[in-house]
């Protein structure tokens, strides 16, 4: 069959168990060609798979001269289906094929969209969508509820890694943490309101008697600024750190003790699951996709949303029983060799496209 796929390959780190994909799907016996961003640092690495790779990512979701050129590449590569994995591909790419014979799957990484959100009608609810590929079933759940999209259209696959993708590189240094007794609980992800931050700056405001315990958060967003005035009240505010957005976070889940996602909803966190490859234990709230990926109490610790007294109780539990710790991480590492293997994802997406 052959596939056109649009998106963004910007991070080799962040995007590579999307790009694991297409290659598996070359390896089943799949042309594909990938439309997307100038100098993609995944770019060799697909060619390496025999993929052919084209710069010209849409940069808005309604460019007539973008859309005129998708729609020129489609015709002329005599493509079967496209995969368009992110909102501006998208809506581009249904434009693009318009009155064409051509099947199109599209792709949601979080809960939505909304039902009263007219532009959706043209979107994911458009009826030209051959298929909806959920990254969870917390996700597919969410969308089915709406009665928009019948449930023959919603498809749940878990993007899988391999581990090898995680070795034991050189970890970052924190200059804060200055014995070996130090401990870092760390956080990655946006910093807005659905990500929870603000419940783990409390919790971590709770737990200053830790004195050897550092809070890193990493990421970027429009609460930084309250976040960093809320974490400035409590006794161990030195002790709370916030350092920006980094593009390859693996040296800093090496260097951490505990990871914790606070988020309110989550599709299937992508730092969960790099977390529990370096062997972290992991403490979640119960916010969708994390209960697919974490058994309470066997690797990992899941609380409720929205209660920065659970958060820290969790942590604190963590941080005083370092055997549990330890067994915890060990379990969520061996848990994902088993459950959410690359190969085993593109036989999904292999199967989902050849049976329509």
């Amino acid at each position: 069959m052959k596939i056109l796929v649009v998106s963004r390959y910007e991070n080799a780190v962040r995007h590579r168990s999307e790009a694991e994909i297409l290659i598996g799907l070359a390896h089943h016996g799949h042309n594909i060609t990938v439309l997307t961003v100038a100098n993609s640092p995944l770019a060799s690495e697909f060619q390496k798979h025999g993929i052919l790779v084209l710069d010209g990512h849409p940069t808005q979701k309604n460019d007539p001269k973008e859309v005129a050129r998708l729609r020129e590449l489609i015709i002329s590569h005599g493509f079967e289906l496209v995969q368009l994995f992110n909102s501006t591909a998208l809506f581009a790419g249904l434009r693009a094929t318009k009155g064409l014979k051509i099947k199109i799957f599209t792709y949601r990484g979080a809960k939505g969209p909304y039902w009263h959100e007219l532009p959706q009608y043209w979107g994911y609810f458009h009826p030209r969508v051959t298929g909806i590929v959920c990254v969870s079933e917390y996700v597919r759940r969410g969308i089915l509820a709406q009665r928009v999209v019948p449930a023959h259209k919603l498809h749940t696959i878990h993007k899988g890694i391999r581990l090898e993708w995680f070795p034991a590189i050189s970890a970052a240094i924190w200059p804060f943490a200055t014995t070996d007794e130090s401990k870092i609980v760390l956080t990655i992800g946006r910093f807005d309101p659905v990500k929870g931050n603000r419940y783990l700056v409390e919790a971590a405001g709770t737990l200053s008697s830790h004195h050897d315990v550092h809070f890193v958060f990493l990421g970027a967003g429009t609460e930084l600024n309250s976040l960093q005035r809320s974490a400035k009240q409590f006794r161990n505010a030195d002790r709370i750190h916030f350092l920006g957005h980094v593009d390859d976070v693996r040296p800093y889940l090496a260097a951490a003790s505990i990871y914790v996602q606070p988020s309110l909803s989550e599709g299937l966190a992508k730092s969960i699951i790099e977390a529990m490859a370096y062997g972290l234990p992991v403490v979640s709230t119960r916010s969708g996709g994390a209960e697919e990926l974490i058994l309470h109490e066997e690797s990992g610790i899941l609380v409720p949303t929205r209660s920065s007294t659970a958060l820290a109780a969790a942590i604190d539990d963590l941080l005083r029983q370092p055997t549990k710790a330890k067994r915890l991480g060990d379990s969520a590492r061996s848990w994902l060799a088993r459950n959410l293997n690359s190969d085993v994802t593109a036989q999904k997406y292999h199967e989902l496209y050849t049976s329509h």
